[in-house]
């Protein structure tokens, strides 16, 4: 079984050391073939990061005005975390995001109905595919293992020389499509707005902190957001918050 063409799907474990013991059981090419390889790490599916829809299909979502939904097995689940176009999010376990995605749909019942057939057309329900407590005690037992973490995690803070004698300030890079050097700084400065500019962007992150983890959107004026830019005597500009993603039923 895989998943249902229609599924947009992705994999991305909170730590990189999951890779490390996911291959030691054997289970990362199994969950590849299922159309769950990894994409990332950490905040990416949940974050909208996981890649674009197939343009077909994104297409016939706006076109018929499909109610479209995504299973995650994330913290949040509000309209548009996964995708613009997933309407609704239901926040399950890793496994039962794997099942759903081989249902192709959300409109069954997961514990009673088939999730699909083998191959010889004979029905494969979830209780046929969900391991018992004592085979996951038996895997974590066996390949999950205390160096793993440490290859990941203690290479983190060591710093060779290089790294200890070069420019504590970060190397904000132009050309980067992932984080850039905020522009509006440079502008509040010129305007001799340095110590209220400090006070005034803390309090937008903070208000918008919800939001930035959405999706690619623009506020402009006279928007509610942007309604308060005339109150701080800032210059009308647009502000753009980065967040794309998939994972759509």
């Amino acid at each position: 079984m895989i998943r249902k063409p229609w599924v947009k799907s992705s994999f991305a474990p909170g730590s990189k050391v999951a890779k490390l013991y996911l291959e030691e059981a054997g289970l990362l090419p199994e969950l590849e073939k299922l159309g769950f390889g990894i994409v990332g790490y950490a905040c990416t599916t949940c974050n909208g990061m996981s890649g674009v829809l197939d343009p077909k299909i994104q297409q016939e979502i706006i076109d018929r005005d499909l109610y479209t939904t995504a299973v995650l097995s994330g913290n949040r689940n509000f309209d548009g975390r996964i995708h613009p176009y997933a309407k609704q999010a239901f926040l399950a376990s890793p496994p039962l995001v794997v099942a759903y995605a081989l249902a192709g749909s959300i409109r069954f019942d997961i514990e009673r109905d088939a999730l699909g057939t083998d191959n010889q057309g004979n029905p494969v329900y979830l209780n046929d595919l969900w391991p018992s407590d004592e085979e996951i005690d038996a895997v974590v037992g066996k390949c999950v293992k205390p160096e793993q973490f440490n290859q990941v995690y203690i290479q983190m803070f060591k710093l060779n020389d290089e790294a200890r004698n070069s420019n504590p300030l970060y190397d904000w890079r132009p050309m980067s499509t992932y984080i850039r050097r905020p522009p509006y700084w440079k502008v509040l400065w010129r305007e001799n707005e340095r110590c209220r500019a400090c006070v005034h962007w803390r309090f937008w992150v903070t208000t918008l902190r919800p939001t930035i983890c959405r999706r690619l959107m623009r506020f402009w004026l006279p928007a509610q957001q942007g309604s308060i830019w005339p109150k701080w005597r800032c210059r009308k500009r647009t502000l753009i918050l980065t967040q794309r993603t998939e994972v759509i039923i």
